[in-house]
Parts: structure tokens; C-alpha cells; sequence
């Protein structure tokens, strides 16, 4: 038995953001012949949740770069203290970044925040690469159709402690803002910090990686890490890659991220997913 833990975005989703059906067959496949699957994503577990059940997937689900450890049941989560959460959002507003609270209830955002993220792609159009500004785009068609979503006018007004915020997603498309937020998160020991996607940095529990996800969920079911399969596209799946048995990254990804893998397969509009299942799992 093999535990297989895939990536949602630039991964098991295509860039229209829905499952092939070889992918789909695939994973299927993969559970009949007794091994566990896992969706290991930076997205949030509700968010997780319903695209598991528009595509009838079974699987359990490790959210927010390993927040959230759920199967069948919460099995882990871990939460940022309110005084961190206020100073992150303070120092994210400051620099002008948009910000998104992953929660027990959801995520909470501000509703102008579109308007803002819009305005500054739009700010960067003549000197953006034609691919990257496609990026960004689809990013924040991605953003605002999560489920479900809670808009607010001040995070201020907002009882932080009795929503367990797991993840803080804070996003610009100037990467001047971006820098001057990361400066000031330079040193710190009391959070995580990676990326998920290029607008963005998230920000969790110091404990919080998708390395920790897998490695949990493994002795949670009694399978040795030698016995684990991570298949992902992004900064945020390489700690999943370091302690894997089996890493897989897809062509989609950047070269540093490949660099981390121990296999590439074909990039995510082309069922890279299931060929790497396929391959280097069914296979074997």
C-alpha cells in the first residue's frame, strides 16, 4: 500500500480548473488496488471538500500546506495565535497586499480586494510577459470562486480566536510589495512562509508544511514514508518532495522546483497526473 499525495492547482487540476476524467480513472484505479490518496494543497479544507464532492473523490485531505489534516473526521489543525494573525494583517495592509483568513468557517476576505488586485495587473500591463499576466489572471478568477467565501468590511470588527485561522494568504501581483512584506518576515521562527502560486505569500502555524502533512498522515496510517508518493508544481509541495519515497514534479512546474523531485511527468493539461500514478505506482 502506497500513500499518493497530490496537489489541486498546476497539478490534478487543469488550467480551467477541472479533472480530466484519465485522471479521474486513474485515481480510481490507484484505490482499487488498495492505496490511499491524499489531496495536499494550499487551498483551504472547505474548499478542498467540494471539489472532492463534485467529482466524487474519496480521499482525505491535507489543506492549508498542512493546517488541516482531515480523513473522514479533523485529525490535526493548527492555528495561529490571535496576536500573530492581527500583525500579519496590520503589516499585509501597510505594504498594500490583499489579504485572505483560511478559517474554521471558510475564508474571510474583503470584498473590495478584487477591485484592488485588478487595478494592479491592469497598473502592470505593458511590462508584464504576456504568459505571467495570464497567471495572475487566472489566480484571481481562482481566488474569488472559492467556497465559501465571507466577505467583511474590517478584519478588525472580527473575533479571530473563535475562528482558528490556520492560514493567512497575502497577495499582490507588484513584486515591490511583495518584497518589502517578505523583509519584514525575515528571521521569524513563529510562523511558516511559502508560496503556492506567484502573487502570493502564506503564512501558518511555524509547523505548518505539506513535509509535515504527509509524514502525519503516513503514521496516522501506519505507512512508512518509503511507501509515499507526492506528486506537485510549486515551492510549497517541496517540502512533500524532501521526504517522500516516490517525488514527482509536473512539467508545468519551474525548474527549481524540479530540481526537488525525483521524477518529472507531463505537464497538468496533459493527465500528468495519471502518468505518473501509472508509472511509478501501478506499475511497480
Amino acid at each position: 500500500m502506497k500513500l499518493i499525495a497530490i496537489d489541486l492547482d498546476g497539478t490534478l487540476l487543469s488550467e480551467d480548473g477541472t479533472i480530466s476524467k484519465a485522471n479521474l480513472d486513474t485515481l480510481s484505479e490507484a484505490q482499487k488496488q488498495g492505496h490511499r490518496l491524499a489531496i495536499c494543497s494550499g487551498r483551504s479544507h472547505h474548499d478542498i471538500l467540494q471539489i472532492l464532492r463534485k467529482y466524487n473523490i474519496k480521499a482525505s485531505i491535507i489543506s492549508g500546506n498542512g493546517g488541516v489534516i482531515y480523513d473522514k473526521a479533523l485529525i490535526k489543525r493548527l492555528v495561529l495565535p490571535d496576536h500573530t494573525v492581527k500583525e500579519m494583517i496590520d503589516l499585509a495592509e501597510h505594504e498594500q497586499l490583499f489579504c485572505e483568513l483560511y478559517t474554521n468557517e471558510g475564508i474571510i476576505m474583503k470584498q473590495s480586494g478584487r477591485s484592488m488586485l485588478e487595478e494592479e495587473l491592469a497598473e502592470q500591463s505593458k511590462t508584464l510577459d504576456s504568459a505571467v499576466k495570464a497567471v495572475y489572471s487566472r489566480e484571481i478568477t481562482n481566488l474569488f470562486n472559492q467556497h465559501p467565501i465571507r466577505f467583511i468590511a474590517d478584519f478588525r470588527k472580527t473575533d479571530f480566536s473563535a475562528l482558528q485561522i490556520y492560514k493567512i494568504g497575502a497577495i499582490s501581483y507588484q513584486k515591490t510589495k511583495r518584497d518589502r512584506f517578505m523583509a519584514k518576515l525575515e528571521g521569524r521562527h513563529d510562523i511558516s512562509i511559502t508560496s503556492g502560486s506567484l502573487g502570493t505569500v502564506e503564512i501558518g502555524h511555524p509547523e505548518t508544511n505539506k513535509g509535515h502533512g504527509v509524514s502525519f498522515l503516513a503514521d496516522y496510517f501506519k505507512i512508512p514514508l518509503e511507501h509515499t508518493v507526492a506528486i506537485g508544481d510549486n515551492f510549497n509541495d517541496i517540502p512533500m518532495f524532501k521526504l517522500a519515497g516516490i517525488s514527482i514534479a509536473m512539467e508545468n512546474a519551474h525548474d527549481d522546483i524540479k530540481n526537488y523531485a525525483m521524477h518529472v511527468t507531463d505537464a497538468q493539461n496533459q493527465n500528468g497526473v495519471a502518468k505518473a500514478i501509472k508509472e511509478y505506482v501501478l506499475n511497480c
